[in-house]
């Protein structure tokens, strides 16, 4: 929808360079969305449990985005008595001379551009122009070729003024993400933030005690253990290991969670967590810190985080 574009227009012009939840503001509705740095230089962008990819470039006329391969273009505050090209090119000729009169659309020069003939159309008026260049000058885009000095009553072309609001559902911040470990991660961002002395968009420590009571996230974080890679394929965790954390994947999300296994098993999974170096000590450190975590069942997860 179109409320889409404003929301990176402010991600890219503000906030360049975030990984971590940012919080957006647009005519008294706020929205949380999620943005991750990506290696080429772009963003990626999820809110609505759909993720987006965003890549932006300042140019001396506005600010140039390209939103999921659909190129999107923000001026900045235009001079309206401003006559300027928009692109980089050569100056061929003016088509009216100083003191003439221009009409809003009226073409008042030409430029040539990638060997092409183009025409410059005044955007306002009338008004009385006074031509700036000489005819072939190199051209920047966002020069200014003349100026006009607009009559009384002439017409000015006016940016329209964005009125709408996100869509209500959006503005849940917590459904960023439609798991509850997804959900944990986006209260646990609040809270950090919450301590740096930002705001909230919400009650953090109620959201925060009904998702990490939530009886199906163990079983959603073990599920999320076994898709790491390379834990999935590893051969370096013990098999009584993986036997545990798939039991616990498996388990039904609707039942209270109380982890009654082997005690062996649990004091295994926390010395892997110490291990250091090397892939295999890295899923080591990851088993032993769920097992860890949930040794006391949910409510004990709940104190430890």
């Amino acid at each position: 929808g179109d409320f889409k574009y404003p929301v990176f227009t402010s991600i890219c012009s503000d906030m360049s360079g975030i990984q971590s939840s940012v919080e957006i503001s647009i005519n008294g509705s706020r929205l949380q969305a999620q943005v991750i740095n990506m290696s080429d230089g772009g963003l990626k962008v999820m809110f609505d449990s759909g993720s987006h990819v965003v890549y932006s470039e300042g140019t001396a006329t506005g600010l140039k985005v390209l939103v999921d391969g659909r190129v999107c273009f923000f001026p900045h505050d235009a001079d309206p008595t401003a006559l300027q090209t928009s692109s980089a090119g050569k100056l061929v000729s003016y088509l009216v001379q100083d003191g003439d009169v221009v009409q809003p659309g009226q073409p008042y020069a030409e430029i040539e551009v990638m060997k092409t003939i183009m025409p410059l159309l005044a955007l306002n008026g009338p008004g009385v122009v006074s031509t700036l260049k000489t005819p072939g000058t190199a051209l920047e885009a966002g020069d200014v070729l003349a100026r006009v000095q607009l009559a009384d009553g002439a017409t000015v072309k006016m940016a329209t003024l964005f009125t709408s609001t996100f869509p209500q559902h959006l503005l849940h911040s917590t459904q960023t993400s439609s798991t509850v470990a997804g959900r944990v991660a986006v209260i646990l961002g609040a809270a950090s933030r919450v301590f740096d002395g930002y705001g909230a968009m919400f009650d953090v420590v109620e959201e925060a005690v009904k998702s990490l009571l939530d009886p199906a996230l163990p079983s959603q974080e073990a599920s999320e253990l076994l898709l790491a890679s390379p834990l999935n394929h590893s051969l370096h965790l013990p098999t009584t290991a993986h036997d545990l954390i798939r039991k616990i994947a498996a388990r039904d999300p609707t039942q209270p969670f109380i982890l009654l296994e082997k005690q062996l098993a649990l004091d295994m999974m926390a010395g892997l967590a110490s291990l250091g170096g090397g892939a295999e000590d890295e899923e080591g450190r990851a088993a032993g810190a769920f097992f860890s975590k949930y040794r006391k069942g949910q409510a004990g997860a709940l104190v430890t985080t």
